[in-house]
């Protein structure tokens, strides 16, 4: 899951933002069925807690991409992102 954050960062380094939130949601699938596992929700609560930075940067590349292109759904995956951590 962290290699693949790191991946999203090299993309977006290398100016290719639709690779990095390719990576990114890699990323946050995994982080995702992650905190599935975990026993309780206090567990889950932190665990997510915990990738606040690597979410934000999510955002922040949905974004970028939605001022680039606003027809391409940027917006409405980057509410979709935010909707499922505040969940």
């Amino acid at each position: 899951m962290r290699v693949l954050a790191e991946l999203s960062l090299l993309a977006s380094r290398r100016e290719d933002l639709r690779g990095s939130i390719s990576y990114m949601e890699q990323s946050t699938a995994v982080a995702e069925a992650d905190a599935l596992r975990l026993p309780d929700s206090e567990l889950r609560t932190r665990y997510r807690a915990s990738r606040s930075s690597i979410n934000e940067r999510h955002l922040e590349l949905l974004m970028s991409l939605h001022q680039k292109d606003p027809a391409g759904g940027y917006a409405q995956r980057a509410f979709d992102v935010v909707e499922r951590v505040r969940n």
